[in-house]
């Protein structure tokens, strides 16, 4: 039976999800907890669903990126550690107290503050030893804790991130654990975390006493040398809406800035710059219609990519067949390479605008339909 498609859908393995968590556990050193980084929606894939099954797995810590998603988290998560990565702590402080959720401090003056008028609260301090984006400088802190904090300072754990958690980078991140090593002998918290997704395969001396994963955890690649180490959980299918042909020299799309360089057989695929398929002009994009690789012709517009399908059996082209974009060989790693983005970008940008399924096992658990 031909199955038919009306939306373009953004089906999430939850299954995939639960086998990632199980290979991270079996990677870390004995003892070093995982904490999930759910920001951004889960990156695109659904706070509460991703949270409520790792919950069931047993994870006890969470990182997020504002206190509006820690309050959702709670619903599933109602009693694990929730960390706010973009606390505003002028303002949320007082909430961070009554939901027990621990707020990240990433300058000196949300660290004075904290010390000021609630240094009783659990906080996680960022120390920027070489991202140069958040995070107070590793210089700067032995200096900070000692002029400011109190023998009873509730610091729950010393964080920092490496720039590049890749082996081809290694110096780099050697430099940046010797620093937070040079950090963690002058600070008192109770937890120590340096890597995330990527620095977890640099070994146990990056582990510390935890390790934050969402990349990982989602089936992302975190190491292009071990593509399988990861199990993929995302596939996103579009419907085809029109195939027709086209003779050699006519134009197809808008502004005749693309033509056919002979006779062709184009697909409509209903999915397009308002789906958050922003493509550029001069990129190519290469999908899947079953065995058969199409790529793209001319731009992408506001509702719909076109595809040539000039060798695809016509049993296989009708309206509503599914062409995959994301999935199976095509990665989405490679669609990401191919317009210069990051894979987390793309689900961020689909998330919001294209029903997502969710399945376990083979079977359908759940969708959001927009």
């Amino acid at each position: 039976m031909k199955i038919k498609l009306r939306r373009a859908q953004l089906q999430i393995d939850l299954s995939a999800i639960e086998e990632n968590w199980r290979r991270l556990s079996r990677l870390v050193r004995p003892g070093v907890r995982i904490a999930a980084v759910l920001k951004s929606d889960a990156y695109g894939l659904g706070l509460l669903p991703v949270g409520a099954l790792l919950s069931r797995l047993g994870c006890r810590d969470f990182v997020v990126g504002t206190i509006e998603e820690a309050e959702v988290l709670r619903k599933v998560a109602p009693s694990q550690s929730i960390q706010v990565l973009y606390a505003d702590m002028d303002r949320d402080l007082r909430n961070f107290s009554a939901m027990q959720i621990i707020p990240v401090i990433n300058d000196e003056r949300g660290f004075r503050y904290w010390l000021q008028h609630y240094p009783r609260l659990s906080a996680t301090l960022r120390v920027d030893t070489g991202l140069s984006t958040f995070g107070i400088d590793w210089r700067e802190v032995p200096g900070l804790w000692a002029r400011y904090a109190k023998s009873d300072t509730s610091l729950t754990t010393l964080m920092s991130h490496l720039a590049a958690e890749n082996k081809a980078d290694i110096e780099k991140s050697l430099e940046q654990k010797m620093r937070f090593d040079q950090v963690c002998r002058h600070i008192c918290a109770k937890e120590k975390s340096l890597a995330a997704s990527g620095g977890a395969l640099l070994g146990p001396a990056f582990h510390y006493d935890l390790v934050r994963s969402g990349l990982y955890l989602l089936g992302f690649e975190v190491d292009s040398d071990k593509p399988d180490i990861t199990v993929p959980a995302v596939t996103l299918d579009a419907p085809i809406i029109a195939i027709r042909d086209v003779r050699k020299g006519e134009s197809i799309g808008y502004d005749l800035d693309c033509k056919a360089h002979k006779n062709l057989r184009i697909a409509v695929a209903f999915l397009g710059l308002s789906h958050g398929m922003w493509i550029p002009r001069s990129v190519q994009v290469r999908a899947q219609i079953g065995q058969w690789e199409i790529p793209s012709i001319g731009r992408v517009e506001l509702e719909k990519t076109i595809f040539d399908v000039s060798d695809v059996p016509m049993e296989e082209l009708y309206h509503g067949s599914a062409v995959r974009l994301i999935g199976g060989p095509t990665k989405i790693e490679n669609l990401a390479r191919s317009i210069g983005a990051h894979p987390n970008e793309l689900l961020c940008r689909f998330s919001h605008s294209i029903t997502r399924n969710y399945v376990a096992s083979g079977a359908h658990v759940g969708s959001n339909k927009l």
